[in-house]
């Protein structure tokens, strides 16, 4: 988007016919979500609602085979009972597809406001995104104008040194979830061709850019990444679920003791442990929110210390100005005026 902008500033004569045109596709943009949304949410919600009556009869049926397996074993001689636990599973799960149907169809009712609500979102942050950038060069002058001013280059220009902390943010961040994929990827691949885990060597790269994806996100990010591939795992049998849940268990070491500290380190130049500290902060105080937003916000504290520590002097601690000695205040000028009026009376 900033290289878009730069376009339209050199194309002063056109600018108002390009901003019309990209409003008007917003808006075209805009009104195809919150028709295909209204065309989509009643099907949705009546193939829910109907899934949802289906429930009690596919369970009856279910119940009725339990039946069966039980009347099975006892003439056999085998002593299980599975009818009462059977029974409870399967009414729990009946309760748990049918608070979710209805969840669905509540949700296909609303669903036209949501994808307004939505879209007038996308709408104000594209439209607030494009101001800022217009406006960038007049906020940077702002920030200029109150920070103590550098020798002129952009190595020295306190508003460049704060971009570039967040680029180089950025950059990490790429570069850490790009790793982390390769990892999870390489890993459940050399699973697959020793036989351990048998989709690893089909789906690895799926997982691995999912997982890669899924790092953008702190804290819960790897969790979510693990998810598909430990559940492949567990259908396909038990202890291959344990294998692979103790690679992504060695990954997520791997990423929170060494990956992680070293490339944000090395990228926004803080210290390995107080990347850490920054994340254990904002987690301990926002959340994810808090933990996704610390490592950009020390980079930028790091950039204004370091700019002020550069054009600031400030006095040692223990040393005071001097005070002016006291001596004769000078007489008024009155006296002394009328003191030469005597003086030259008496001649």
């Amino acid at each position: 988007m900033s290289k878009l902008i730069d376009i339209f500033l050199h194309l002063d004569a056109y600018l108002n016919t390009w901003a019309t045109d990209l409003g008007a596709w917003l808006y075209a943009i805009l009104f195809t979500v919150i028709f295909a949304g209204y065309l989509l949410a009643n099907p949705v919600a009546d193939q829910a609602a109907a899934f949802g009556r289906d429930v009690p009869g596919i369970i009856d049926d279910a119940n009725a085979q339990l039946e069966d397996l039980q009347q099975y074993f006892d003439e056999q001689g085998v002593d299980v009972e599975i009818v009462a636990q059977g029974q409870t599973a399967l009414q729990t799960l009946q309760d748990k597809v049918v608070g979710g149907t209805d969840e669905i169809v509540g949700f296909g009712g609303d669903v036209l406001q949501r994808v307004v609500t939505a879209g007038l979102a996308l709408v104000l942050v594209v439209v607030l995104s494009i101001y800022m950038l217009l406006y960038g060069p007049r906020i940077g002058q702002v920030v200029r104008s109150v920070m103590p001013p550098g020798d002129g280059t952009p190595e020295d220009d306190f508003p460049t040194r704060l971009q570039q902390a967040v680029l180089g943010y950025l950059r990490g961040q790429a570069l850490f979830s790009l790793l982390m994929g390769a990892g999870a990827g390489l890993g459940l691949w050399i699973f697959g061709k020793l036989g351990i885990f048998d989709a690893g060597d089909d789906y690895a790269l799926v997982f691995g850019i999912f997982f890669g994806l899924m790092e953008l996100i702190p804290f819960v990010g790897p969790v979510l990444g693990a998810m598909p591939p430990v559940l492949v795992a567990l259908f396909q049998d038990p202890l291959t679920a344990v294998w692979v849940g103790l690679l992504f268990l060695a990954l997520q070491q791997l990423e929170g003791h060494l990956v992680a500290p070293y490339i944000f380190g090395h990228a926004l130049r803080i210290n390995p442990l107080l990347v850490i500290f920054a994340l254990l902060f904002g987690g301990e105080i926002y959340g994810i929110i808090g933990a996704l937003v610390a490592l950009p916000l020390a980079a930028m504290l790091r950039e204004t210390v370091v700019y002020l520590r550069r054009h600031l002097v400030l006095e040692p601690w223990g040393t005071a100005m001097p005070l002016p000695e006291a001596g004769p205040s000078p007489p008024p000028a009155d006296d002394a005026s009328g003191d030469r009026t005597e003086v030259a009376s008496g001649r």
